[in-house]
């Protein structure tokens, strides 16, 4: 078995891995190789939505995000204890099934309490608005990891400025609060976590597009996103005896995968054949440069599913 007389390069000693499983992570299995993904078991976990994601940010990453900045403390719920008439303790009952046991666990919890830390002001909150913001135009990936430094760094800058003007301090003009409240809403999120790093997937507001723009959909790692197809026609120049230069071509930009480069060139070849059988006398082609881009350079456009 090679696992078994493994060497590794670095400590140059032979190790044994037979018996070790390795358990890995990936956002996209797409980019995984192919001989390393034969060898794997896959378990595919769906990601949170926005409304997953809101009710996790309400109930708990902000709590912990503002407990660990200062500005909450956690009360512990007090604990009675019941004593028998006689001054003993209540023996426990043996005779309670496993399901009786797990159900008087489940009737003991109580959600955490969390009350706002003194000296802090009452108004301090992050507001549902602003979560949905975050969750929708500055975290957009499956987990949660990105929205809850997004959190940790709202709720460091709120402590920063409740202590601040607590002992009088001066912040430079990008720590200082900037609104006149300490409630962090959709209006005043950029000053705690800068613009927006999603903006709105219409670039053209006004319907109908304009000629020549269509729209696609690309599958992502954050869930999808809206694409724009552009293509521009432009006519062949003539030579000094008046004849066309070249024949027609198509050019395509935008970051294009493989597959999307050849789907890109079958659309070509079939809408001229069609051209040809529908108008047998247009040249449009012929005659015509076509060039086609697609603007979202940061979304990659390849895949199984590719196709124009």
């Amino acid at each position: 078995n090679q696992n078994a007389t493994f060497r590794d390069h670095f400590i140059d000693a032979p190790v044994d891995i037979s018996k070790v499983l390795f358990v890995t992570t990936a956002n996209e299995i797409d980019r995984i190789p192919g001989p390393l993904l034969d060898r794997m078991e896959v378990i595919r976990l769906s990601g949170y939505d926005v409304p997953e994601k809101l009710k996790i940010a309400e109930q708990y990453l902000v709590p912990k995000s503002m407990v660990s900045s200062g500005l909450m403390v956690k009360e512990s719920p007090e604990e009675e204890k019941s004593d028998n008439d006689d001054g003993k303790k209540e023996e426990p009952d043996t005779k309670k099934s496993e399901k009786e046991e797990s159900e008087a666990k489940k009737s003991e919890y109580t959600e955490p309490v969390y009350r706002l830390a003194e000296k802090v002001p009452e108004s301090l909150s992050i507001n549902e608005s602003a979560l949905e913001s975050l969750v929708r135009w500055y975290c957009r990936e499956a987990g949660v990891r990105n929205l809850a430094q997004k959190i940790d760094k709202i709720t460091r800058l709120l402590s920063l400025q409740v202590v601040a003007e607590e002992e009088g301090a001066k912040l430079t003009e990008k720590s200082s609060r900037q609104s006149d409240t300490w409630e962090v809403s959709e209006e005043n999120l950029h000053h705690y976590v800068g613009k927006p790093i999603f903006t709105s997937d219409r670039l053209y507001e006004k319907d109908p597009l304009p000629h020549g723009i269509v729209m696609g959909l690309a599958w992502t790692s954050m869930g999808g996103t809206a694409l724009y197809i552009e293509t521009q026609g432009i006519k062949r120049g003539l030579d000094h005896d008046g004849k066309p230069r070249g024949g027609g071509t198509l050019k395509a930009t935008g970051q294009l995968g493989d597959v999307m480069k050849e789907s890109t060139q079958i659309a070509y070849t079939v809408a001229r054949a069609r051209l040809a059988d529908v108008a047998p006398n247009n040249n449009f082609f012929d005659v015509t440069d076509i060039h086609m881009h697609v603007p979202e350079g940061a979304t990659p456009k390849d895949g199984p599913s590719a196709g124009i």
